[in-house]
Order: structure tokens, then C-alpha cells, then sequence
């Protein structure tokens, strides 16, 4: 049976609502519950569609941070909440990883998708003075040369890691991994010649293109940034999508029109110029903006695959 994911994303802010007729009463403000820290993706992605959410659903909209223990915290916190259309959260692609690294109850079963808003691109990258040009080069030096290969990533379970994993175990291959603290230090150990290569995100890697190498991107088509760089589908001709999303949900049991309301929203603002450009500005996310089914056939998707990596062991560190 498919099972549903979702996550949260936060800070803290109010915005207010435009003036009522006399005697109206004023509708209950909309919290995004945000799971991460003030500055990360989820919240400058709240913080960005908050002001137009605001306008169409004409109601207070404010933003709240709810951080620890990976966005357990925050999402257990929504689950429990009366589902009302008071409350909703942002996550990440990370909520579907969550069940298999933890011993906590899912608190995702008690979620549903809202909207699918935004997708980090991914890309696998090397130093460009390896001899590697496309990915079927480096699965042939990988079997010429099992184990020896590096491949860095911002630590187990990252996106990075899970889109590495995801392709060792398809292409059969055997390559090192080494996890690091951030994304940054992996990129700069590439540049340096310490590490083979990588998967990490776009914005972190653009300001090296030239000194690394792009081999292919790992959502499941081009990203609007990267337009002539191909998928790693279009180069092996399988499925492959481990971009990482962000996306809204809310508790398990809000009513279908008040479901279709936020969602409606929540895409109107997702597909404003203004949304779309402070976004890749801020983030270097794409937004997506999709309705709640789209975005539960993503997260079942996903889920399937990271089920698969867990059953493998490809979720414990090394």
C-alpha cells in the first residue's frame, strides 16, 4: 500500500491581514511550521510565499520555527494539531528519510500532502582534470577499479549521499564513501584532488563551474538553471529523480474544501514571477508548485526508493 510522507519549515513572523467590515470577525491566522532553522531553504521559502498567502486567502499568515531531532519535533507537532486549515507545514525531502534513521513513531501517517512548491537541483560532479566525461566513465573506471573511487557527501542520509547510493546500487559498482560535515568542505576537497567526485547542489556548485566538471543532474528532468546539462536518465535511460523537494502539509483528517483552498493558495503564489525569481534568487530552488496528488505520487515514489536503500544498508553510516 503507498505510503504518504510529508514535512514542515519555520520562523517567525506575522503579517497583517487588510481591514474587515466593522462587526466581521477576523478570521484565525494560517501558521507554516518550518522544522529547520531560521535561514535554511524551508524558511526563506515560508517567509517568500507567506506575504502572498496572506492575499489570497486574505488572513493572517505567520511563520514559526519548531527545530529538533531532524523535524520530528515539528512534524509530530502538526500531526497532533485540530485539522482545521490553521496549520500547516513545509518539508523537505528529508521527512521521508526520517522513519528509517529514528526510533520515533512516524509522524508522517498522520500528514497529508498540501502542495509540492519548490525542487533543489542536484548535479554529480569532478575535478575537471579527470578523465571522466559522462557517467558511463566513471562506472567503467569504477569496475576497472572496485573501492577505489571517492565519492564525498554532507553526511549520511544527505541528498547528496541517498543520489550516490541510489546510483552505486543500479550501476552495480563500488565506490568509497566519505561523509563530511557540510557540502561546502566536500566541494573544496574535490578541488583540491581529495575526493573523485560528488552529488551536490546546484547553487553550491555554480560558482566552481570550469574547475568541476558537470556530468549530469539527478532530478527527474532538465532544471530551468542547467538546460543543456542532460539527467542521469537521459543517460542511462532509467527513472531517476533524487532532486530534493519542498512541499506543504497538513494533518490527516482537514476537510476536502478547506484542503483545496490552501492548496489553491498556496499554488497561485508558487506561480507568481515575483515567488518564482526570490526563490532562485534566495535558494537556488526552482518552484514547482503542484497539486496534492502530484505531490503524494512524488513522496510515494520516493519513499519506495529509500525503503529499498534502507533494506540495503545504505542508510547507516560507514
Amino acid at each position: 500500500m503507498p505510503i504518504r510522507r510529508r514535512t514542515l519549515a519555520g520562523s517567525s513572523f506575522t503579517l497583517l491581514a487588510a481591514p474587515r467590515a466593522l462587526g466581521q470577525p477576523a478570521p484565525p491566522p494560517l501558521t507554516i511550521i518550518v522544522p529547520f532553522a531560521p535561514g535554511s531553504s524551508t524558511d526563506v521559502l515560508a517567509r517568500a510565499i507567506a506575504p502572498g498567502l496572506e492575499r489570497e486567502l486574505s488572513r493572517p499568515v505567520r511563520v514559526e520555527s519548531r527545530v529538533g531531532a531532524g523535524g520530528t519535533v515539528a512534524l509530530q507537532a502538526v500531526a497532533r494539531a485540530q485539522p482545521d486549515g490553521s496549520i500547516i507545514s513545509l518539508i523537505t525531502s528529508a521527512a521521508v528519510v526520517l522513519p528509517h534513521v529514528t526510533q520515533m513513531r512516524d509522524p508522517m501517517a498522520e500528514l497529508v500532502p498540501v502542495a509540492l512548491l519548490a525542487s533543489v537541483p542536484y548535479v554529480l560532479v569532478t575535478h575537471e582534470s579527470r578523465p571522466w566525461q559522462r557517467l558511463a566513465d566513471v562506472w567503467q573506471a569504477a569496475r576497472q577499479r572496485p573501492n577505489i573511487l571517492t565519492y564525498g557527501t554532507g553526511g549520511t542520509t544527505s541528498v547528496g549521499h541517498l543520489c550516490m547510493e541510489r546510483l552505486t546500487q543500479e550501476e552495480r559498482v563500488d565506490l568509497v564513501h566519505v561523509p563530511y560535515r557540510s557540502e561546502r568542505t566536500v566541494i573544496e576537497d574535490i578541488i583540491v584532488g581529495r575526493l573523485d567526485l560528488c552529488a551536490a547542489s546546484g547553487r553550491a556548485v555554480g560558482p566552481h563551474v570550469g574547475t568541476l566538471r558537470l556530468l549530469a543532474q539527478a532530478g527527474g528532468s532538465r532544471a530551468p538553471s542547467l538546460p543543456s546539462l542532460q539527467t542521469v536518465s537521459e543517460q542511462s535511460a532509467s527513472s531517476f529523480d533524487m532532486n530534493e523537494f519542498i512541499g506543504a502539509v497538513a494533518p490527516a483528517g482537514i476537510e476536502a474544501r478547506v484542503l483545496d483552498e490552501l492548496s489553491t493558495a498556496l499554488i497561485r503564489v508558487a506561480q507568481t514571477p515575483e515567488f518564482v525569481s526570490n526563490l532562485f534568487e534566495l535558494t537556488g530552488a526552482h518552484a514547482v508548485a503542484a497539486r496534492p496528488e502530484q505531490f503524494a505520487a512524488l513522496l510515494d515514489q520516493r519513499t519506495a526508493v529509500i525503503s529499498h536503500l534502507a533494506r540495503a544498508g545504505s542508510l547507516r553510516s560507514n
